[in-house]
């Protein structure tokens, strides 16, 4: 009882007994909380003298402190009463509601509370129709005579009623009314704890999949009970439950992960290593155009519960799931394999997958570590995998159907011969063409998106944006917004690569008028929102699209470059440029070096998994595309670094070799003018391959069209 809080909370719709506000009052040791009502302010000190009573007659002490706001209810004359009693009132800071937390959040939980039983207080017919049952009727006014039965009979027979408890089809199908005008529950809400998860609505499905996990905990040999002894310190862990859902949004299945908590490792003592390198969608995107250009089967699969196959290095130990497990409670669990949580899972399930597609016959490619290829004569198959999901592409079903055989071999997979959805992107099959869209990220984020926006065109404001010293305003939902976006544009949606990169530069400290450009992006989105690629067979050839704008903020331009396998957009960037150029010529340049290095990536992928097609690249800036030939003076790009002339003798060669195999750089057909960019006929927004997966506006292509300063072309500056 050392520190009590107490917060007024109203005014309210005024009670039966004339009552508009509410006074909590918190324990901050117990917790322990009590609330009264009231009919004015002015009745806090009574409240208040009446508590401390109370607690004095029940626990035999009063409060030595008692925090509250600078209300005038609490700092007029309440201070002399409570020295009486020996209690200290402590006012927190002017315009510091934080620092009464707790009675705030106190006032939050019983309003929560009081709202979730709103409709027990009403009949069930009541409840669900919000009219007034036929028994409560009364007549009204002055009953000068008496009615007439037929006109009483007429009336009868024009009114609904529900006759027994069982509901009718009418009643069964009407449009519920809402109570008031609150948001609801999702239809299954996620459970934090164990216990909670075993009290609710789906308890029986929770229960079900925990006991999945330990089986599978058993069964894989993760860990082992032990003694706890002096000197072992063992991690905590807790109970993460997600839904996994279908395409279509239905329920999967439920899953439970008990999840170690690796944040308190300590480095050097339970783990070392802990890098793991990451799957490039890029990579995807080119084996889906080559299946897609040469007609390859394909496949997905996912591992089930990957991590707990990786043998782990180190000793750890965490403490077990006794509310499921009661005969492990004294004990702790050591680790035998890798454990969800723990900082080394990741690296640990690489090298264990490395080991077995080794094992297998299979060779990692060195530019990505998780892309896995096997060539035997005529047949060949490739592995493109993210964490527990993949990709497959072989030359014949029959290859994937031995490679499905000799993965399950191994551990449990789930293998589809349908490839739909992966890494949130859903894949559609139709016939000549694949349509890659995220349409549930992108309802996502419009859904949770927290001010209010409209369907719009891409016409962000005119000015440049810029950061002052200034309050930010609500900088973590900005991050959180942004950071779905980014995903969301390195996805499937290409014409949301510069707006996303340009607002993410404002996300330490964003403003209002970042805000309301945000406001913008999302209100295009909701606009686009069934926007995706499509992916369709073409001429084999790997081409790259460059172009850049000429100054901007701080004076570096904004480069942007998109490349396309067999006619399909796979890759694709905008990025502001790290030097200051300072002429279009130097600006271009940057850009096609940085352009390039990507095309090299994609082009030694090629050589690894054996489809090299030949190159092509395109700027609209002569002067650039001279000096890239090594055709001109450089003094004009002198000053710059020569990181950015790597690719020169590789990528443009002054003559090309035989079987032409690679392009040297190109203007485009009608430009290779010197002015700045975007004065040439080149537009990168032409080149994206965008088509409505749904319901579209048909004129969506005008939403990339070139506009100052935010709208130039979609991937550039």
């Amino acid at each position: 009882m050392d520190l009590c809080m107490t917060d007024v909370a109203g005014p309210f719709t005024m009670d039966i007994n004339g009552c508009r506000y509410i006074i909590t009052f918190r324990d901050h040791t117990s917790t322990y909380t009590y609330c009264a009502l009231m009919a004015t302010r002015h009745k806090v000190p009574d409240k208040i003298m009446a508590w401390v009573l109370h607690l004095k007659n029940t626990v035999g002490q009063t409060p030595l402190y008692i925090r509250c706001d600078n209300a005038a209810e609490y700092v007029g004359g309440l201070k002399e009463r409570l020295d009486e009693v020996g209690t200290v009132l402590a006012p927190i800071s002017p315009y510091h509601p934080d620092q009464n937390g707790e009675a705030e959040q106190a006032n939050r939980t019983f309003g929560n509370m009081a709202r979730t039983m709103l409709h027990e207080i009403f009949p069930e017919y009541q409840s669900l129709t919000v009219k007034e049952p036929l028994a409560r009727l009364e007549v009204e006014g002055a009953l000068d005579k008496e009615p007439n039965r037929l006109e009483l009979d007429a009336l009868v027979c024009q009114i609904k009623l529900v006759l027994g408890g069982e509901p009718t089809k009418e009643l069964a199908d009407a449009k519920l009314k809402a109570i008031a005008d609150l948001p609801t529950n999702p239809e299954h809400q996620l459970p934090n704890t164990i216990k909670s998860a075993l009290s609710g609505v789906d308890l029986l499905n929770w229960q079900e999949a925990a006991e999945y996990e330990l089986k599978k905990f058993e069964s894989l040999g993760v860990w082992e009970p032990v003694r706890p002894y002096k000197g072992v310190k063992a991690l905590g862990a807790r109970w993460v439950f997600t839904i996994k859902r279908l395409p279509d949004g239905s329920i999967d299945k439920f899953r439970a992960r008990y999840v170690a908590k690796g944040f308190k490792q300590v480095m050097g003592t339970d783990c070392n290593k802990t890098y793991a390198p990451t799957a490039s969608l890029n990579t995807l995107r080119m084996l889906l155009s080559i299946a897609q250009t040469k007609q390859y089967p394909t496949a997905s699969f996912n591992i089930s519960l990957a991590y707990l196959y990786s043998p782990i290095e180190e000793e750890v130990y965490v403490q077990p799931p006794v509310e499921i497990m009661p005969k492990w409670k004294g004990k702790i669990m050591r680790l035998k394999k890798a454990m969800y949580g723990t900082r080394q899972v990741a690296r640990c399930w690489w090298k264990f997958f490395s080991r077995t597609m080794m094992k297998l016959g299979f060779t990692a490619s060195e530019l990505e570590p998780l892309l896995y290829y096997c060539k035997r004569g005529e047949d060949f198959v490739v592995i493109w995998l993210h964490v527990d999901d993949g990709f497959a592409m072989g030359s014949t079903q029959h290859v994937l159907d031995n490679l499905h055989a000799a993965i399950a071999s191994e551990m449990e997979v789930k293998w589809s011969s349908r490839v739909e959805k992966l890494v949130r992107i859903n894949i559609k099959n139709l016939p000549g063409s694949i349509e890659l869209n995220q349409t549930q990220l992108t309802d996502q984020i419009i859904k949770t998106y927290l001010r209010t926006c409209y369907p719009r065109r891409l016409t962000l404001p005119e000015t440049a944006l810029e950061t002052h010293e200034q309050t930010a305003v609500e900088p973590t939902a900005y991050r959180s917004t942004l950071g779905s976006l980014m995903y969301l544009c390195s996805g499937t949606r290409p014409d949301l690569s510069y707006s996303v990169n340009l607002l993410a530069r404002y996300s330490a400290n964003p403003l209002e008028s970042h805000w309301e450009a945000l406001d913008i992006l999302v209100g295009y989105l909701k606009r686009t929102r069934s926007l995706g690629l499509v992916l369709k067979g073409g001429n084999g050839l790997l081409r790259l699209w460059s172009d850049a704008n000429w100054g901007g903020e701080h004076e570096r331009s904004t480069s942007g470059y998109l490349i396309k396998h067999c006619g399909n957009s796979i890759a694709w960037g905008s990025r502001r440029q790290t030097v200051v150029a300072l002429s279009t010529c130097a600006a271009e340049y940057i850009t096609l070096s940085k352009g390039s290095q990507q095309l090299a990536q994609l082009h030694n992928l090629l050589i690894d998994i054996d489809q090299v097609i030949p190159q092509e690249i395109y700027c609209n800036n002569k002067a650039a595309i001279l000096i890239a030939g090594d055709n001109a003076s450089k003094k004009k790009t002198r000053y710059l670094s020569p990181v950015f002339d790597w690719w020169s003798d590789r990528h443009c060669p002054t003559e090309a070799p035989a079987g032409g195999s690679d392009r040297p750089v190109r203007s485009v057909p009608g430009t290779g003018r010197t002015g700045p960019a975007g004065t040439g006929q080149t537009n990168l927004s032409d080149q994206l391959a965008l088509a409505s997966v749904g319901q579209c506006p048909s004129d969506h292509r005008s939403n990339t069209a070139v506009r100052a300063p935010l709208e130039q072309p979609c991937l550039t500056g």
